[in-house]
């Protein structure tokens, strides 16, 4: 895969999410960190590693396909200056999936606030199971 092509491709620039598939249903979230040394890197917060930057191939596993959403960092030019800075700062925090996931990080990156819809509707999805096996019992 020539990764600057699919940089300049999907026209990525430094902040920008990239969302590839992480099993099943969930989705891995990185954030796009520019060209270095001629290779496109993208930061992540990966299980069993922490944050770090990998090229922009190594996250997609070799597979463009795998790209499944891009989402746009809309903010000033003097806010994405700091994305780097941001990055730098948290190389090598632990990777959390309850507390600091890849989209708590990627929200952070982004927005300053570390939040995950995913781990939010785990949660609601485990909650609306308990509930329905106390009321299924309660029928018993």
């Amino acid at each position: 895969m020539n990764e600057i092509y699919v940089a300049n491709f999907y026209n990525l620039k430094i902040g920008d999410r990239i969302l590839r598939p992480k099993g099943l249903i969930f989705k891995h979230h990185g954030i796009y960190v520019g060209i270095h040394n001629g290779i496109p890197l993208v930061a992540e917060n990966q299980v069993g590693v922490g944050v770090r930057c990998v090229t922009l191939s190594g996250f997609l596993h070799g597979n463009i396909s795998n790209i499944v959403g891009i989402e746009r960092f809309n903010k000033s030019e003097d806010m994405r200056r700091k994305i780097i800075p941001r990055i730098e700062k948290l190389l090598g925090t632990q990777y959390d999936l309850v507390n600091f996931n890849c989209e708590h990080f990627a929200e952070f990156i982004q927005h300053g606030k570390p939040k995950s819809q995913q781990v939010k509707n785990a949660f609601i999805g485990l909650g609306a199971m308990a509930l329905i096996g106390i009321f299924a019992s309660a029928k018993r």
